[in-house]
């Protein structure tokens, strides 16, 4: 029997993706089938080109909904359906690791149903690998976990107006 483990990458700080696909590219490069699931992000960034030419099943939204807290009513329920619609999908997943960027922070925008994410991350798979990436995680998630990372802030070029820059923030 194959014990399952629970990372969480968390914190105000850079790093949690990053972390998360050179976890998925070690794994791959192990020889382990890597599920790479993103939430909240739908236009271009670097990593999943990057994951897909390892061999990585990447899964995340075709379309850039922007930023939620630019979103009308309508356009949040439509996000919401959207993020629900990645959570189902990945559901099926039989990879050996399975990595839910972002995941916590759609959680925490109300973007996903708390009790099918929890059901899914409580009851996965024996022997996969779960790695979530997101700001906060809740009590019962750190609880369960194996391994917590955080990231903590000190600096950062966006505190002096530096916009995200292609290879670096995506």
């Amino acid at each position: 029997m194959k014990e399952s483990f629970l990372h969480l990458y968390i914190g105000d700080g850079k790093g949690k993706t990053t972390a998360a696909v050179g976890l998925a590219a070690r794994a791959t490069g192990q020889g382990k089938d890597v599920v790479f699931v993103q939430f909240l992000k739908g236009n271009n960034t670097g990593e999943t080109e990057s994951l897909a030419k390892l061999g990585v099943t990447v899964t995340r939204s075709d379309k850039d909904f922007g930023f939620v807290w630019d979103m009308d009513e309508s356009a949040r329920v439509a996000f919401g359906e959207e993020q629900e619609r990645i959570l189902a999908a990945v559901c099926g997943s039989k990879g050996e690791m399975i990595v839910l960027d972002e995941v916590l922070d759609a959680l925490a925008l109300g973007m996903l149903s708390e009790e099918k994410l929890k059901d899914f991350i409580l009851n996965n798979a024996e022997g996969v690998e779960l790695v979530l990436t997101g700001r906060e995680a809740p009590e019962w998630l750190r609880g369960a976990a194996h391994y917590i990372t955080e990231m903590r802030k000190v600096r950062h070029p966006y505190d002096e107006g530096v916009s995200a820059r292609a290879g670096v923030e995506f």
